[in-house]
């Protein structure tokens, strides 16, 4: 609830990806997370999720470990990745 869609799209685009890739992301994790919930696809949206948290892992590689440090680490992502 940070950022707004458009805001969302803006700081995809400042990572060096389409502006769509922000659009998608939040598609996925809001209907991901639906589907997850009512137990639909399980399996298939888990290892998007899992795909979606390594890549998330390396983009934040570059901040350090510390989710602290400023745009915060890669460990809490790795974390997400493996549980």
């Amino acid at each position: 609830m940070v950022f707004t869609p458009s805001g969302t799209a803006q700081y995809f685009q400042s990572l060096g990806f389409p502006w769509l890739i922000g659009y998608l992301a939040i598609m996925f994790e809001i209907g991901g997370g639906l589907l997850l919930l009512l137990g639909i696809l399980t399996r298939i949206v888990s290892l998007l999720a899992v795909i979606q948290m390594i890549v998330i892992t390396f983009i934040h590689s570059v901040n350090g470990w510390s989710f602290s440090n400023a745009g915060g680490g890669w460990e809490y992502p790795a974390f997400m990745a493996l549980t």
